[in-house]
């Protein structure tokens, strides 16, 4: 909406207004504004009902995997978070002064990747609180990159970069295919269980099991359908 169309609705108002308080005085503008409170009723009604009809007709559910992994590992990380845990710094080095990134308030470690000799690497995440306002970050680094996980946690690095929605050490991120292979499992991990939850009620359905069946079959051993097949059931 331009500012022509704002000016024309606020100058369209004020005449009504005006208008109605010279032809009824007080009970014109109290008439104005009861009818424009009843039109506002039935056109916030017919918005609900028309966003229902929509919803249940033409929505289609749009997932960002990077961001719902970043979601899982924030709740991990606020769950799994040690209790000795204060800030995160940046150690610095010659040339850079150390940095206080912020108070950690959420950690979590994940064996995600592996390294150019085929081994796994424990990679730990910290999850930052930056301020009242701001959202909190998610610093990813491999274990041997940063000290004792114990009071404040210094990571062997005088810098960060971002790369999807997380953090790493500039050391780190020199290694494009491992950052980008783990962020790319981690999506398609996600989409593939997403997936799974999403054709799991629709089979059931469609092969007629009730949830009542479900529990008699989890609750049989392999016997009892061996013995039920030979009984012809």
């Amino acid at each position: 909406m331009n500012k022509y169309a704002i000016l024309f609705i606020v100058l369209g108002v004020i005449i009504t207004f005006v208008l109605s308080f010279f032809i009824k005085g007080i009970e014109g503008i109290s008439a104005v504004i009861g009818f424009s409170f009843k039109v506002l009723i039935y056109v916030v009604i017919l918005a609900m009902i028309g966003l229902g009809i929509w919803f249940l007709l033409w929505y289609e559910k749009k997932i960002n995997a990077t961001v719902e992994v970043f979601k899982n590992i924030q709740q991990e990380c606020t769950i799994s978070k040690p209790d000795n845990l204060r800030n995160l710094w940046l150690s610095g080095d010659k040339e850079h002064k150390a940095v206080k990134i912020g108070k950690i308030s959420g950690f979590s470690c994940r064996q995600n990747y592996k390294d150019r000799k085929g081994n796994y690497v424990n990679e730990s995440c910290f999850l930052i609180k930056r301020g009242l306002l701001k959202p909190s970050v998610i610093i990813r680094c491999a274990d041997f990159l940063h000290d004792e996980l114990q009071g404040d946690v210094k990571i062997f690095s005088n810098s960060l970069v971002k790369h999807a929605l997380f953090y790493y050490p500039n050391v780190v991120h020199l290694d494009f295919k491992m950052i980008d292979k783990t962020i790319f499992e981690e999506g398609s991990r996600f989409v593939n269980l997403d997936y799974i939850g999403i054709m799991s009620p629709l089979v059931k359905k469609g092969i007629g099991l009730t949830v009542r069946d479900l529990q008699e079959i989890e609750s049989k051993t392999g016997m009892d359908m061996v013995r039920e097949a030979k009984e012809g059931k």
